[in-house]
Parts: C-alpha cells; structure tokens; sequence
C-alpha cells in the first residue's frame, strides 16, 4: 500500500478537485497531512479543516491562473500539481463548434501548460525541488475512439504529449511529469445506477469486456495518481499510466457479446 505519510505537510494544488476523482485525491491527501488547494469552479461539498483551502478559479482565463500562484497559500510554494479539471461535457460526436472546442482545449489542455508554468517558475533550486512532481489526467481516448466530443480527444493526446514536454524541460529543477490515462470509470455518483437490476445485462457486458471481471472507479485512478505524485515514484517521468483493468487488451471481435463463429468457416 502506498504511504500517503510522504505528504505530510506537502503543499498540493488540485485542479477540479471539488467532485469526481479530485475530491477522491483531496480526501486521502486531507487524511495524510497535507495543505490542499482546491481549484475549481464550484465550491466543494465537504467542509474544509484547516489544511486545505479552495480558490474559485476559471481556468480558461490565463490571468486567473496567474493570479492563484500570488494568493497566499500558494506564495510559500507548491509541492504536487495535480491536474484533474477537464473542459465541459455535452458535445456530440461531429457537433463541435469553435466556441465548444475553445472551451474543450481551453481547460483540458492549455490551462495545464500554463499552471506547469507558473508551478515550474516557482520551484527554485533543483536540491530543494527533488520531491516536487506533476500529474495530468489523460484518456484512453487518447489512443482510441469513444463517444466523445472531437476537443476531448485532441486535449488528451495533447495532454500526454505535453507530459513528456514537460518532463524534459522541467526535469533540470528536479520536477518530474507524468499521467493517468483513466479506462471505462463509473463514478461514485452512477454507482447505485449502474448497480441497479434493470441494468444487468449492460453491467455484464461492461465486466466481461475487462481481464479484471470488474469496472473502473474514480478510487483506482486517485490511487495511480497519488503514486505517481510521490517519491515513491522518483525515477519515473514523462510516462502515461493507463489504468483501464486490460480494456484495452481485448480487439473489437472479442468483446461482441455472443459471437460465434463456425469451426469450419476459419
């Protein structure tokens, strides 16, 4: 199990840390000791204690990203970037427009760079950033197709190709960069949906398609996340962990549900 002890007193800044698998990282690193900033839109729903504080923040402005890093909570220097906030849902596939895609790219994807920039300018001396590292939230659509908006595909290849950017340029002050490229993920708030009876045969579907026989959730991505934060990871960067239970090991035949084929017709 991974000692959550090493952030004891680390500063993390978490981006889309008010639901979903950020409020997952906030909660573990809030038990573990450390002084969390919360970037979001929307406040979170737990109350605060006294290490962890939240900046309402539109992360497509460039001047609102510059003016967290002069707040007082981030003034003394931030440990961990964790980037979690992705650009807003809805679009259909071949439905995007330039504003839908602006948005899209806008938070997924430049919001990111920006933020690395001002994190990597604060950093300092490489001997005294040895522990600090930097987590980007990527997709398995990165390298594959899903029902989603063309701008969510193109900001998670861009994400993970701005890790590997990032790992080189800011490994000389000592900061590693990698990412979480996430699988087929039921959040928290669809459990009770997914679980329910009338959903049987789609949840046995989505089971069998994963070596595991089981589904993603947003625990096991905040898990891969925290790892790849801490020194426990020291000496990996600019790497994509994709954690989808082995979805991705099974080709498109496999995974239709009652194929059969005749012996004689192979």
């Amino acid at each position: 199990m991974l000692d959550l002890t090493v952030f004891k007193n680390r500063s993390v800044m978490i981006t889309g840390g008010s639901n979903g698998i950020g409020a997952h990282i906030v909660r573990r690193l809030l038990t573990a000791g450390a002084k969390v900033i919360i970037v979001d839109l929307s406040a979170p729903e737990i109350e605060l204690p006294d290490n962890a504080h939240f900046y309402q923040c539109d992360l497509s402005s460039e001047q609102a990203i510059a003016d967290l890093f002069g707040l007082p909570a981030c003034q003394s220097g931030i440990d961990y970037l964790i980037n979690t906030a992705r650009g807003p849902r809805g679009v259909e596939p071949l439905a995007e427009t330039s504003d839908s895609f602006e948005a899209g790219l806008g938070v997924s994807l430049k919001a990111p760079l920006l933020l690395a920039q001002h994190f990597i300018r604060q950093a300092g001396d490489p001997l005294t950033a040895q522990h600090r590292s930097i987590v980007n939230i990527s997709s398995v659509c990165a390298q594959s197709v899903a029902q989603e908006s063309a701008s969510y595909h193109i900001a998670k290849a861009g994400i993970e190709s701005l890790t590997r950017y990032l790992a080189v340029f800011a490994g000389a002050k000592g900061i590693r960069a990698n990412a979480v490229a996430p699988g087929f993920i039921v959040a928290d708030v669809h459990q009770q949906r997914f679980m329910a009876d009338d959903n049987q045969a789609y949840r046995q579907k989505a089971l069998q398609a994963h070596p595991v026989n089981r589904i993603g959730t947003e625990q096991d991505v905040a898990d891969a996340v925290l790892f790849l934060a801490s020194p426990a990871a020291k000496f990996i960067t600019g790497q994509t962990l994709t954690v989808d239970g082995g979805l991705n090991l099974k080709d498109g035949w496999h995974q239709v549900a009652n194929f059969e084929v005749n012996p004689n017709e192979r």
